[in-house]
């Protein structure tokens, strides 16, 4: 902004992230697009998302209405050492997609690098949740930070079949056992 002859003070510079954090089903994404495309309204893109709530900070928010206009931000609060991190609901149900970041940022200039805190807050906006990362001013410096989007699906170990096979094979080894100290004989279940 300089370039521009505009001066603004340093402590009330810095840099902000908008993320809208939606759920979007992918064989509805080329019609929102086009709609989108021929409307001129990219809105459209957001509306197809089912999104019904995001789990943030240990409890459900509903994200169903547009609060944009109608109340402020809600912050995250810095949790020491931990991540922030924001997951997907659909009809009270915990999907697999969250979105998450540390509260501590990086500035270097190649040889020192010093933490600073990053702040963050949230507002439904219909269907989705739109999230706002903001960074302290850093100059001519370089910001580090690791906001990252993924899955969660975590494959399951334990079926109910498995757990059954194991309880019956204990069950089985666990009487063969004592029949066999009942009759006063030495047991090896490793087979030498």
């Amino acid at each position: 902004m300089r370039d521009e002859e505009i001066d603004i003070p340093e402590k009330k510079s810095g840099l902000a992230l908008w993320i809208n954090l939606a759920s979007i089903d992918l064989t509805t994404l080329p019609i929102a697009e086009a709609d989108a495309d021929a409307d001129g309204d990219s809105s459209l893109i957001e509306g197809a998302s089912r999104t019904s709530n995001m789990y943030v900070e240990g409890q459900s928010v509903s994200a169903i209405q547009n609060r944009t206009g109608a109340e402020d931000e809600r912050p995250l609060r810095n949790r020491w050492r931990e991540r922030y991190k924001l997951r997907f609901e659909t009809d009270g149900t915990t999907l697999a997609g969250f979105f998450k970041f540390v509260p501590d940022a990086i500035i270097t200039d190649g040889n020192t690098y010093n933490k600073t805190e990053v702040t963050a807050s949230y507002i439904p906006a219909g269907n989705h949740m739109r999230l706002f990362i903001g960074y302290p001013y850093f100059g001519n410096n370089t910001l580090e930070h690791d906001p990252s989007l993924g899955l969660e699906a975590l494959p399951t170990l334990i079926t109910p079949e498995l757990l059954l096979a194991a309880v019956g094979t204990a069950s089985v080894i666990t009487v063969a056992v004592v029949v066999v100290r009942w009759k006063r004989r030495t047991v090896n279940i490793v087979g030498t």
